[in-house]
């Protein structure tokens, strides 16, 4: 999959050739990925980063997942993807993350944008979730401006450096989408 966004923005189905970059990428940006997100504090090899982009690889072959490099000029920020694509609810989940310094240029919200549309139209999903914690205030406004609804809390529903968390679920729904859309 690769989805050309606009003239500096490009997402594209990772790659096991991208392992030691996007492994370097995590690596660098561990404490503030790692805030947010439980896997960070697993990835601690290439042989970490080799297998989860074997399973994307999979994901994507069978349908059932896709994981994207978010890309500007060539240069990777981040990386965002469909998770647990159900097929027969045609229902999938929005992940993303991005390299502190590629924050607040608009690169999230573009890139979720482009596969959100790409889910909706090509893959004919009816239902995209999102979820965030509570004090990530950057992703659920992500959430806000694109269009989802909150639609509660999670208990404890993820854990993170021992602790359990809380995870603000947000839904987008196909035909939300389409009366929204230009």
């Amino acid at each position: 999959m690769r989805i050309r966004v606009d003239g500096e923005l490009t997402l594209r189905s990772v790659e096991s050739a991208d392992a030691e970059t996007l492994f370097l990428v995590v690596d660098g940006h561990r404490a503030h990925l790692g805030a947010w997100l439980p896997w960070v504090e697993h990835t601690v090899s290439v042989a970490d980063t080799r297998a989860f982009i074997a399973l994307s690889r999979e994901n994507e072959a069978d349908g059932t997942g896709l994981a994207a490099l978010i890309e500007v000029g060539g240069e990777l920020c981040g990386c965002i993807g469909l998770d647990a694509i159900d097929r027969f609810h045609r229902a999938t989940e929005l992940g993303y993350w991005l390299r502190e310094d590629c924050q607040g240029r608009g690169l999230a919200t573009r890139s979720a944008a482009a596969l959100i549309g790409y889910a909706f139209s090509q893959l004919g999903l009816n239902r995209i979730g999102l979820r965030a914690a509570p004090g990530n205030h950057r992703s659920r406004a992500l959430a806000r401006r694109l269009g989802f609804r909150e639609e509660g809390v999670l208990r404890e529903a993820q854990r993170r450096h021992g602790r359990y968390t809380d995870l603000v679920l947000y839904s987008l729904l196909r035909r939300e989408y389409e009366t929204r859309a230009p």
